[in-house]
């Protein structure tokens, strides 16, 4: 696979919102630094704030969304 280029942004984009359609909640683009974030599939709040591998900003409560405290945000986050 050495002679083929990275998939690009653009098809990444385009898969993401196929999934998003198909009732995905949390896709994360891979291999694209700024395209991981998390965000509350009911209410859309920023959730998790990632810049590349980095968590910047965890706004989780318990594993739950701030404002819809019964919403479980489904992951490990310990």
């Amino acid at each position: 696979m050495l002679k083929h280029n990275a998939t690009g942004l653009a098809t990444l984009q385009r898969a993401n919102k196929i999934g998003q359609e198909a009732g995905l909640q949390y896709i994360y683009l891979g291999n694209v630094p700024v395209h991981g974030d998390t965000y509350c599939p009911q209410c859309g709040k920023l959730l998790m704030d990632r810049t590349g591998y980095s968590i910047t900003a965890n706004k989780l409560k318990e594993g739950h969304c701030p404002k819809y405290n019964n919403r479980e945000i489904k992951g490990v986050w310990s």
